[in-house]
């Protein structure tokens, strides 16, 4: 990116390793079944912040330029292929049933901002896309629910980069960092 560190800056230690599965067979003494011998790998590197750079800037954080965040939003729902049914409710809750494959929302009204609805709105879906007919996630599950904690963190993360796509992430930031940090594990 033809950037350089800053004079006098210090990089911080970083490791990468693995178990790197081999072409080479051995035979568990145990089992008597073939096996890929395995290696470790380590490497270490040193890194640098982008911060203590002069000439790099983050792609990452270069401002999108969504014309309508919220047309974006319809757009990625509209666009979810074999979804769930979808149902606007009265009842004030959101969730997802696995067993009618239905998401239900409470109606748009209930929300304090658009932002808010459609932060809930992805939230549930990411749950249905663990449906048997997508990605199988659940096993015989009859509701999901907060006391299934990881299912709740890929949800909601989930959530938060659907948000970011469309780029309203920010006015939900602070409401998906507080709900991972409550999150079961």
């Amino acid at each position: 990116m033809k950037g350089h560190v800053k004079k006098g800056e210090h990089s911080s230690f970083c490791v990468f390793w693995k178990q790197y599965e081999t072409k080479e067979t051995t035979t568990n003494k145990h089992t008597g079944e073939e096996e890929h011998k395995t290696v470790p790998v380590l490497r270490f590197y040193g890194v640098f912040n982008l911060e203590q750079t002069i000439g790099v800037t983050d792609p990452l954080l270069d401002v999108v330029n969504i014309a309508d965040p919220i047309a974006k939003a319809d757009e990625i729902i509209a666009n979810y292929a074999n979804g769930p049914t979808v149902v606007f409710g009265s009842s004030g809750r959101a969730f997802y049933s696995v067993s009618e494959d239905k998401v239900v929302m409470p109606q748009q009204s209930s929300f304090t901002s658009v932002a808010q609805l459609y932060r809930t709105f992805f939230h549930e879906l990411i749950h249905s896309s663990g449906n048997k007919s997508r990605l199988d996630r659940f096993s015989d599950q009859e509701e999901v629910d907060g006391a299934r904690g990881f299912e709740e963190l890929i949800a909601e993360i989930g959530s938060a980069m659907l948000l970011a796509e469309c780029g309203i992430f920010e006015e939900c930031a602070e409401k998906n960092a507080s709900y991972l940090a409550t999150s079961d594990q």
